[in-house]
């Protein structure tokens, strides 16, 4: 695969909590309305992907939980164009 500068980039939390994970649906007028997805966003310029996640994530739910970070996933689509990184969280 070709390596190449994002351009869009985006960043999520997976939040677990007593072998159970948090998912959120979407709203009817959002892209991909009505699936289910996880708690995340576009990168705003400047910010690191870990501000990504726990900025969107308060955003969608009001408050972040007491987490520790177990994790790290990297997606990478459309030969390095899109880039997700996801944050596995253990909530206390």
């Amino acid at each position: 695969m070709p390596r190449t500068k994002p351009t869009k980039r985006s960043a999520g939390i997976l939040l677990i909590s007593d072998g159970r994970f948090l998912v959120l649906r979407r709203a009817k007028n959002a892209n991909n309305p009505r699936l289910w997805d996880l708690p995340g966003g576009q990168r705003d310029e400047g910010e690191r992907a870990e501000e990504t996640a726990w900025r969107e994530a308060a955003e969608e739910l009001g408050f972040v939980p007491r987490t520790d970070v177990s994790g790290r996933i990297l997606v990478l689509r459309d030969g390095g164009k899109k880039r997700y990184d996801l944050f596995v969280c253990a909530a206390h």
